[in-house]
């Protein structure tokens, strides 16, 4: 094996065109230090939706890039990819990512095919698309991250509806973590009642913190770490 001698990923822009009745996605994909040499491939997938009023380039801005070619560089993590999609106002996302940009990923991309080799994550309003795409797709995901989550308000019901009939083994990784003076807080410890009544596990945190920026950048390592424990094992031994 040759030893990746690159200490930094890049970051390329993407869109894709829409079709009818469609509205064009755009989004940004992070490629891991060494990726034309295709060292780490397949890859796992990682994908960070945004806050409410803010786009694409949200994760970025926090830090995501810099942290995950650290992580790789040190070994504590795979070369992954991330990539970054943007909600446009009023979009419906699921269609856009279900049916246009993770196809378009796999077609472009060498990705695992497993769901423990794709993950979901959000803030904020992106972390209510989290769940709802998460455990509505759990063939699909393997990981959803929840970082201070703008719960949708129906989702909390239609967990009960999304997980029945589910073996609890084979339901997401669910991570959900909130700052204890972030005012989505209540709707987050009322998230966490409906799925210890569900008996779905999850690993729940609570910092010291608000609902802003600097409360996500300096827990950015621990983000990323959780995600990549499912990519532990070598791709071809995933299932």
């Amino acid at each position: 094996p040759v030893a990746c001698t690159e200490r930094h990923g890049y970051v390329v822009d993407a869109g894709l065109p829409a079709g009818p009745g469609q509205q064009e996605i755009s989004f940004r994909v992070y490629l891991p230090p060494c990726f034309e040499a295709g060292l780490g491939a397949p890859y796992p997938v990682l994908l960070l939706l945004h806050g409410l009023g803010a786009d694409e380039k949200q994760w970025e801005d926090l830090g995501a890039v810099a942290i995950a070619d650290r992580l790789t560089r040190q070994g504590r993590l795979p070369p992954f990819l991330m990539v970054f999609p943007y909600e446009a106002p009023r979009a419906d996302l699921e269609p856009l990512l279900m049916e246009s940009l993770i196809p378009a990923i796999e077609a472009a991309y060498p990705t695992r095919s497993a769901s423990s080799g794709w993950a979901i994550g959000g803030l904020s309003r992106g972390g209510g698309w989290a769940l709802r795409l998460g455990f509505k797709h759990p063939d699909r995901f393997g990981s959803v991250g929840l970082h201070s989550p703008a719960v949708f308000g129906p989702d909390t019901v239609y967990l009960d509806f999304w997980t029945r009939g589910l073996r609890r083994d084979r339901l997401p990784r669910l991570w959900i973590d909130i700052g204890d003076r972030d005012p989505l807080r209540p709707t987050t410890l009322e998230l966490r009642r409906v799925l210890e009544d569900l008996g779905i596990p999850h690993t729940y945190r609570e910092y010291p913190g608000r609902h802003e920026a600097a409360y996500w950048s300096a827990r950015l390592e621990t983000y990323l770490l959780w995600y990549g424990q499912a990519w532990k094992e070598p791709p071809e031994r995933v299932r």
